[in-house]
């Protein structure tokens, strides 16, 4: 009896874990950019499972990361503060978050970012200031790669001088992400972006109990 239950438990954990490995997989293809303001927290769970890049308003004005003059301290980017602001971006069951802050400026040669794929599965792009246009390509898209030293998948071509004839055959869509905005990028799409003037992008990656064990074989 003891062992039927414990194959059962394991059965049924089995399966969990094989039906988010299948649901992570399956991609939405459209072109489609989905928009919320102020949305709470479950909404933001059941719009990132549409699959799709979306964009989220009236969240970060709400951080506690300004000063008196409504401007960005950088003191406050901490991990406590961020963890206790950004709750309303976790996932059901959420065990782990890494913050990633990125300072560009115009001056320097970091303005246009590599086409890479996305191999995170949940991944919020939160512009603190600035201003940057992120162009996006959906999963279909034939794109020939490498593998960088992040263990990424790199376009061999760049999207921003004459390679950018190679990947002719491609479609994507441009947003254009302005100064307190988040945008989802969901798992599998490709995407590049140019800075438009000095920004700085926070960006949040999570895993839940399900998604975490699943890392490796993706």
């Amino acid at each position: 009896m003891k062992n039927t239950i414990i194959i059962s438990v394991f059965i049924l954990i089995v399966s969990i874990y094989v039906i988010n490995f299948l649901n992570i997989k399956k991609y939405n293809l459209n072109y489609e950019i989905l928009q919320k303001d102020k949305p709470n927290r479950n909404e933001i769970i059941e719009l990132t499972r549409n699959k799709l890049p979306l964009i989220l308003t009236g969240l970060i004005e709400d951080w506690f990361i300004f000063d008196k003059e409504d401007n960005i301290d950088q003191n406050k980017l901490t991990e406590s503060v961020l963890n206790e602001n950004t709750k309303i971006l976790n996932n059901s069951f959420t065990i782990s978050k890494k913050y990633e802050i990125n300072s560009h400026l115009i001056k320097d040669n970091s303005k246009k970012s590599k086409l890479i794929q996305e191999n995170q599965i949940r991944h919020f792009m939160c512009l603190l200031q600035g201003n940057i246009s992120i162009y996006l390509f959906n999963p279909r898209q034939k794109i020939e790669y490498e593998i960088n030293n992040l263990g990424k998948k790199e376009s061999k071509y760049s999207f921003w001088n004459e390679d950018k004839e190679k990947l002719k055959e491609t479609n994507f869509i441009e947003i254009n992400l302005s100064s307190e905005q988040i945008l989802y990028i969901p798992y599998g799409w490709w995407y590049c972006y140019e800075i438009k003037e000095d920004s700085l992008i926070l960006n949040i990656i999570s895993d839940n109990i399900f998604t975490k064990p699943l890392k490796k074989i993706l």
